[in-house]
């Protein structure tokens, strides 16, 4: 991973303001998932809370076959090939 960041990581930011801010950024994209089409918006803006951004470069490794999930991922943006 190259970088990574959440809500916690703006700095000295008022919480209102960084709940916002992370409202404002996150909250379409969680929209778009299919899964949470049904979700109340409150349970979507609770999760866009905890949510983390990670930024990867072509050939980074996200995760193996196998693994036991404690993560998931959401792409926002590029392409993703999975490799058996």
């Amino acid at each position: 991973m190259n970088g990574s960041g959440d809500i916690h990581s703006i700095g000295l930011l008022p919480d209102k303001l960084k709940t916002e801010l992370a409202l404002h950024v996150n909250l379409d994209t969680l929209r778009k998932v299919t899964i949470f089409h049904e979700c109340q918006p409150e349970f979507l803006h609770d999760l866009v809370l905890k949510m983390r951004a990670y930024i990867f470069t072509p050939g980074d490794l996200i995760c193996r076959k196998g693994e036991v999930a404690r993560e998931m991922f959401i792409i926002a943006d590029g392409v993703l090939e999975v490799i058996g």
